[in-house]
């Protein structure tokens, strides 16, 4: 019992305060933010008259000036501004109501307010179908979203905003088709999803595109040396997941043919990319041939550099300067590869490019005559006692990478060869797709 009367009590002193300052907000003429505050101990005590009293007096004032703003902007139909200005007057009478209290917009008001709203609806819904009928849905769709917004129940605006959302880009799609734009079209091909009315047809088009437009390649290298980095090149052109590249393993063919019989290493010519090309069932081969592979191992570097060491002095925690050492080593890897995309039927050459990457590796470690886990890092003035900082200070002196690793040098530098070479590769086909 004691609880309930001091719950009340203190709801009692918080509605007080909250009608003071509504009643300071009022004298301000800042009555919106007064309304807000009537609203809230209105929350708190439904019944209380003053209250109800200065959301009338509030009320009126707000839709006075919105109502004035409205007669300034009425003439000018489709005004998002206005409609906007109609939703919070809306808005605000359903509070009204909420609370049982008489609505403070006149019926003539309201039915303005109602006539406005529906012919500029009507304007947007007449625009938004003209925009179909002009092939701009993407202003019809944003037209139709905002008479949703406006009012969620305009059945119409829904229908037509789910039709543009289905059609048009299958529509769009064939127009790219038209004006030889295959890659976009394939692009926009695949937004198409299984719920969309033209997704079956779409995914019937895409397959004719395919068939009509892909070129099946045979990976070959050289020299048997680059074997890893062909292998890296076929996993690069494998990821682009493009439609248009259709790779084709040579499986066992340096058993089946000798390269240097057909010319592999030079340029082919007529007959010998004919034969690859009955060997390997591709239209075109991808010649690999490095021009430079060049790996230098760093001297490592040496630094002298300062870190603290905690010491205790009589009972006092000091820190003193010590030296440890860092070393740097950088590793470099450099490739050249020519690369040259020959047709199997004509023998000619398609695509040539020469792809560079310079990889660099730095391996860095640390050195201490001591435990090195006694050690703080310093930057500036402030010593790192904890925290990532330190963590990665200690790391250094954890490091067990200290030696070139050749393996994973060229592996990495490979991978990011390879990357340029499906990108090249794939830029040729885009361009000659869309020069066709």
């Amino acid at each position: 019992m004691l609880m309930g009367v001091f719950w009340l009590s203190i709801t009692g002193v918080g509605q007080k305060r909250l009608l003071k300052d509504a009643a300071a907000l009022e004298n301000q003429g800042r009555h919106e933010e007064a309304f807000a505050k009537y609203v809230e101990a209105m929350h708190r005590n439904t019944t209380k008259q003053v209250t109800r009293d200065g959301m009338i007096r509030c009320s009126i004032k707000l839709t006075d000036e919105w109502l004035s703003d409205f007669l300034i902007l009425k003439g000018n139909y489709g005004n998002a501004y206005v409609l906007k200005l109609i939703k919070q007057i809306e808005r605000h009478q359903k509070q009204l109501e909420y609370f049982g209290i008489k609505s403070t917009l006149n019926e003539s008001n309201r039915n303005e307010l109602e006539s406005y709203k529906k012919s500029t609806l009507s304007l947007w819904y007449t625009n938004a179908v003209r925009s179909i009928e002009g092939g701009n849905y993407e202003r019809a769709g944003d037209l139709f979203s905002r008479i949703i917004e406006v009012d969620e129940n305009f059945k119409d605006a829904k229908i037509k905003a789910q039709e543009i959302l289905k059609a048009p880009v299958f529509k769009e799609a064939k127009v790219a088709l038209e004006h030889r734009q295959i890659s976009r079209a394939w692009q926009l091909l695949t937004q198409i999803q299984p719920d969309n009315i033209d997704y079956f047809e779409a995914q019937k088009l895409m397959k004719r595109i395919k068939e009509s437009h892909k070129m099946t390649i045979c990976v070959i290298e050289s020299h048997g040396y680059d074997y890893s980095l062909r292998e890296a090149i076929i996993a690069a052109l494998s990821a682009r997941d493009s439609p248009f590249i259709q790779l084709v393993e040579r499986s066992e063919l340096s058993v089946i043919i000798d390269e240097q019989k057909l010319g592999i290493s030079g340029l082919l010519n007529d007959q010998t990319a004919a034969e690859v090309g009955e060997l390997t069932g591709a239209e075109s081969i991808l010649l690999l041939n490095i021009t430079n592979y060049y790996m230098e191992a760093g001297t490592p570097s040496k630094v002298q550099k300062t870190a603290y060491k905690k010491r205790n002095i009589g009972g006092l925690i000091e820190y003193e300067p010590v030296f440890y050492s860092e070393f740097i080593q950088n590793n470099r890897l450099f490739i050249a590869l020519n690369i040259k995309l020959v047709s199997t039927e004509r023998g000619e050459i398609l695509h040539s490019d020469l792809i560079t990457h310079d990889h660099l590796n730095s391996i860095r470690y640390a050195e201490y005559n001591g435990s090195y886990a006694e050690l703080y890092p310093v930057v500036g003035d402030l010593i790192y006692k904890s925290g990532p900082k330190r963590i990665a200070f200690l790391k250094l002196f954890e490091s067990k990478n200290r030696n070139i690793s050749s393996h994973k040098l060229e592996a990495d530098a490979q991978q990011e060869t390879a990357k340029k070479v499906a990108n090249s590769v794939e830029n040729y086909l885009n361009s000659s797709l869309e020069s066709k």
